[in-house]
């Protein structure tokens, strides 16, 4: 029988586990590389990583949403979306090998013409493993890929260190990419019992297309925008200041990606298995809110008042610029894990439309935000990333909401006592910053303990519900670990 919570409790738990080991790993090994190679070549890789972020989500088509959001596939589907994913994925490469040269030229950087036809060998190798880890995440069944994305991110980071000492530069940052995928995708072959079959259902890509087109255009609309920014920086201003900006992503994603991808991998078929359950499915979302925003106010919170000491002491004063892009992304992200929740409810309600209409709308409301900042400067340009991500969070929190009825204001009042707790952490901390160096490690110790005993210490005053939960949640853990080594 499936245990849904304690299911719920572990894919939350493993997730957490592997997207943080995967994070611990990918920014050390990012430290390292920022000392080794220069923010001219973070800024080539940024250029090329936006084509390929854009034709990876052309390769899922929307097909692995539609998957997750079913309760029971078959063998018929299954092989059919892996036939259209690998068909994708080379199709696509032939398109970008032939368009290199345009590439190279749009940026007016001949190095990314055979950067270009390499690093998108990446969108074949991912194409074979696709199937795989949507079984794993229908099954809620995250431990195995924790340990696969752990030891990828290892050895590649390896890997990739090893070359940049040995001067490869920016090719050190491509082939570190192309072995983290090629050790992932025969990992997940290496663990799972699923094989393809010669077997295409026109009907079940029928079925399929017909929910992950939606999602297929709604993402890409999505995946551009956010992109666009990497072009934009590139072609506008410098690749340098596209390479300080990548690195500040670096530091952002340390937290901030942990948690889209828990939200994203764990909360889309745990609330799909409730979906005819109206009371349990609200009940479950409204925990994986407060829960979700509690960590996200805290880590990024923490990460915009220790942006300048974090910068300093890890990867060097020659990468200082990036300090102000890294407070205001923080920001930013502050609104990205209720806006993806919201997104999964409107998912698994099977309104794919809703989804769709919605980027239509306030990506259109954005093209003449980028235009100001292309002419008004980089800063310009964070402060409206800052507030397209809050407009997308209200349009999907309330559209969400509604769909459950769980309303948007509903969702803002539960929130509250969290952001409470993160800001008189953070308004601490930065004043105990002010008087110490910025370059100390000490330091920067010493301010992150800080903010995590004042969170803990106004968990324990006004016994606030999330961290009560946490708190109860750990203790249980500790005490059944204990009993069974008994």
């Amino acid at each position: 029988m499936f245990d849904l919570k304690s299911k719920t409790l572990s894919g939350l738990l493993w997730s957490f586990i592997g997207s943080f080991a995967n994070q611990i790993v990918t920014f050390i090994v990012g430290i390292i590389l920022a000392r080794l190679v220069t923010p001219y070549d973070y800024g080539l890789i940024g250029m090329v990583s936006v084509l390929i972020v854009i034709a990876q989500t052309f390769v899922d088509g929307g097909f692995k949403q539609a998957l997750l959001r079913k309760k029971n596939c078959t063998e018929n589907e299954y092989s059919t979306v892996f036939i259209f994913n690998i068909a994708t994925a080379i199709f696509l490469y032939v398109l970008i090998f032939f368009s290199a040269g345009l590439i190279a030229n749009f940026f007016e950087e001949p190095q990314l013409n055979l950067l270009v036809k390499v690093i998108a060998l990446n969108l074949i190798i991912n194409s074979f493993s696709v199937i795989q880890t949507t079984i794993f995440s229908k099954e809620v069944d995250f431990k195995i890929q924790a340990k696969i994305t752990f030891v990828a991110a290892l050895i590649s980071g390896v890997f990739g260190v090893v070359l940049a000492y040995e001067g490869y530069g920016v090719w050190s940052l491509v082939y570190r990419a192309i072995l983290a995928s090629i050790i992932m995708s025969g990992l997940f072959w290496f663990f799972s019992t699923w094989r393809p079959k010669l077997i295409f259902s026109l009907s079940s890509f029928k079925e399929l297309f017909g929910f992950g087109s939606k999602l297929l255009l709604s993402s890409l609309i999505d995946q551009v925008y956010w992109n666009i920014y990497y072009v934009v920086i590139g072609k506008y201003f410098s690749v340098q200041t596209l390479g300080f900006y990548t690195r500040a992503e670096m530091f952002k994603n340390l937290p901030s990606q942990n948690l889209t991808s828990i939200i994203s991998n764990v909360s889309l078929p745990v609330l799909a298995q409730l979906q005819d359950k109206p009371i349990e499915f609200k009940n479950a979302f409204k925990r994986i809110l407060r829960l979700t925003m509690y960590l996200t106010f805290l880590s990024l919170g923490g990460m915009i008042v220790l942006s300048e000491t974090l910068i300093y002491v890890l990867i060097g004063p020659k990468w200082a610029e990036s300090i102000g892009y890294l407070q205001l992304l923080c920001i930013a992200a502050l609104f990205f894990p209720p806006s993806l929740l919201n997104i999964n409810i409107i998912k698994i309600k099977g309104r794919g439309d809703l989804i769709l209409k919605l980027e239509v709308i306030k990506k259109s409301l954005a093209i003449v935000s980028i235009i100001i900042g292309v002419f008004h400067g980089i800063y310009v340009m964070l402060y409206i990333i800052i507030f397209n991500s809050m407009l997308d969070c209200l349009l999907n929190s309330a559209i969400g909401g509604n769909l459950m009825g769980y309303k948007l204001k509903d969702q803002i009042f539960d929130v509250i006592p969290t952001f409470f707790n993160a800001l008189v952490a953070g308004v601490l901390v930065y004043l105990l910053s002010i008087p110490f160096d910025s370059n100390s490690v000490l330091n920067l110790i010493f301010l992150s303990l800080t903010g995590l005993v004042v969170s803990i210490l106004i968990g324990e005053i006004f016994r606030e519900s999330t961290y009560m939960y946490i708190k109860n949640l750990l203790l249980s853990k500790v005490n059944f670990s204990h009993k069974h080594r008994r």
